[in-house]
């Protein structure tokens, strides 16, 4: 179980993955009314009580990875991603983060995918645990071909490839680019897509009429 004897302040450098650890081995047949998340809990109270608030990060990275079973790498290359590596997948997906993200951003899209799937999301070089080089590029184009070493380094091919806002635009130029290694590609609210013709310029955040919802399906999907 979960308890600050788990997650001491002093561990910084593995606390969320004792933490996923420590989630993973919950049962997960446990009475509704004794959600696994409250398990969390005496560990967060105390944690916070001790002065150890920055650890509760660490705690809610910890418990997100272990309810999708993402488990924390490092590659020879420095890049840092998560993994849920199972035995026979019937698929890969790869996810790529987006302008300020990280891969901790796809923990509970990817706890809702089917489990017999392979999932990595990826951190970046300059972004999140990989390497950061505040000299080299981080164009779209660069970061493509980081993407297309790490999956040469392991050995990805026929992969689903997603992406969400500035990842979206870098999955997007990577399957246009390797169009060989790509099953399917997914984005969510990508960058650099142009509206189609005819969409409205207007940004429609809250839909109140069903005008409101014309305007925002006809910029949402090209």
């Amino acid at each position: 179980p979960i308890s600050p004897s788990n997650v001491a302040c002093s561990a910084a450098d593995s606390r969320e993955e004792k933490v996923a650890t420590a989630w993973r081995r919950t049962p997960a047949t446990m009475p509704p009314m004794l959600d696994r998340r409250l398990l969390a809990l005496p560990a967060a109270v105390a944690l916070l009580t001790a002065g150890c608030a920055s650890v509760l990060v660490d705690l809610g990275l910890g418990a997100e990875r272990g309810r999708a079973d993402l488990r924390w790498q490092r590659d020879d290359d420095g890049i840092v991603y998560l993994e849920r590596n199972v035995r026979d997948p019937t698929g890969t997906v790869l996810m790529v983060h987006g302008l300020g993200g990280s891969k901790d951003h796809w923990t509970r899209f990817a706890a809702r995918l089917p489990q017999n799937l392979r999932l990595i999301a990826i951190d970046l070089p300059g972004f999140g645990e990989s390497p950061k080089d505040a000299q080299a590029s981080h164009a779209a184009t660069t970061q493509v071909a980081h993407l297309k070493r790490f999956v040469d380094v392991h050995h990805l091919k026929g992969f689903h490839l997603v992406g969400n806002s500035m990842g979206g635009r870098i999955a997007t130029e990577y399957a246009l680019t390797h169009p060989d290694d790509v099953v399917s590609l997914v984005l969510f609210d990508p960058a650099g897509v142009t509206p189609p013709p005819g969409a409205s310029s207007s940004h429609i955040v809250i839909v109140r009429s069903a005008a409101d919802f014309d305007t925002l399906m006809a910029t949402a999907f090209v």
